[in-house]
């Protein structure tokens, strides 16, 4: 969450295997997270751009699941998850490496804004990485 700007909500389906469809009830599930955090947040509305981000292992939805997908839901595979996390686990390593050098406060920002653009961690890069597969554009499968 970026305050009332963006939000992803990420919805771990650890349990499915690599074979068959995404069931239809996961991404009913999935398509009533980012109004479930709203509410939790006490705000009427969720900030445009927001996603639901749905990461599962099957490589196609159900056709239910599909033709009900709201638009904010998007599909990644775990490898995706797990490429984000070593891109930003680098940037960090890199920054620390740097951290015994005097910064002030406008530089170490400038260099943090570099390091994170270079790797494509920004929060609009990740955004961008992470909906580039909207559910409801799949060709789904029964």
């Amino acid at each position: 969450m970026l305050g009332n700007e963006l939000w992803l909500a990420l919805e771990a389906k650890s349990d499915h295997e690599p074979t068959g469809v995404v069931p239809h009830k996961d991404i009913r599930q999935a398509n009533d997270q980012l109004r479930l955090l709203a509410a939790d947040r006490g705000v009427d509305a969720v900030p445009p751009e927001s996603a639901t981000v749905v990461i599962s292992s099957k490589p196609a939805i159900h056709d239910d699941g599909v033709a009900g997908a709201e638009p904010h839901v998007h599909l990644v595979a775990p490898t995706t998850m797990s490429e984000l996390a070593l891109d930003v686990a680098s940037v960090w390593d890199e920054l620390l490496t740097k951290s015994t050098t005097a910064w002030t406060l406008p530089q170490l920002r400038q260099l943090v804004a570099e390091k994170f653009s270079s790797r494509g961690v920004l929060p609009s890069q990740i955004h961008e990485r992470l909906t580039r597969d909207p559910v409801a554009s799949k060709g789904g499968q029964p």
